[in-house]
């Protein structure tokens, strides 16, 4: 089991295998690069549009952190600053709305990481990390529970992110998310008529655009 067999699974399967805590080899992030690449070409078959354009520089990025994590998260006893040396290491390209998506392909199993982690140990020092991922990447972190204010100005002018944030939002139920007014809009031109799709969320009197102009 190496870094690349670790994507392999978990775009394959949605399973976090992990190995040992040890160095990345440079073959092991070439084939991973290969993985994503693939897989990526897969996912986007799938995504509302329009789509994003994908950045591997920030997806590679984003994948070796995510492996980081679950091996942090089933190896409790590493040294804690061993871990946030390891894991603290900011995107290295400027984030666009391309990024957000890029980095969403793998970044989009923080929530089950999270959750594994909080339910183990609330005060597991990884947990601060995820959820410090999950402020900065609100794409990737919905239904994750008790965040501060998230702001989504990273992709909001994106209207296939926007709407694959929207549907996340309407799946998990997060109504914490349903409180900007351009969210509120969103979900409201997502359930059409059937308000019902969108039940618990308080969208107060937001109505839905007809898109006619008077």
């Amino acid at each position: 089991m190496d870094y690349s067999q670790f994507l392999e699974i978990l775009l394959t399967q949605g399973r976090a295998v992990v190995p040992e805590i040890g160095s990345i080899s440079p073959e092991s992030r070439r084939d991973a690069k290969e993985v994503l690449a693939k897989y990526e070409r897969i996912w986007r078959e799938n995504l509302p549009r329009p789509l994003a354009t994908f950045n591997q520089e920030s997806a590679s990025w984003a994948a070796e952190n995510i492996f980081r994590a679950c091996q942090f998260s089933v190896y409790r006893d590493a040294d804690k600053s061993v871990m946030r040396a390891a894991l603290q290491e900011a995107c290295p390209v400027k984030v666009t709305s391309d990024v957000h998506y890029s980095v969403d392909f793998t970044f989009r199993f923080l929530p089950d990481i999270e959750k594994s982690v909080r339910v183990a140990s609330a005060k597991d020092p990884l947990l601060d990390i995820l959820r410090e991922w999950a402020m900065a990447w609100p794409l990737s972190s919905v239904g994750i529970p008790d965040l501060d204010a998230i702001s989504i100005d990273g992709f909001a002018s994106h209207p296939g992110l926007m709407q694959l944030y929207v549907d996340r939002v309407l799946t998990a139920k997060d109504k914490s998310r349903s409180t900007n007014p351009m969210i509120q809009q969103q979900i409201l031109a997502s359930v059409g008529v059937n308000r019902s799709l969108a039940t618990g969320f308080d969208l107060g009197e937001v109505q839905q655009d007809s898109g006619v102009s008077e």
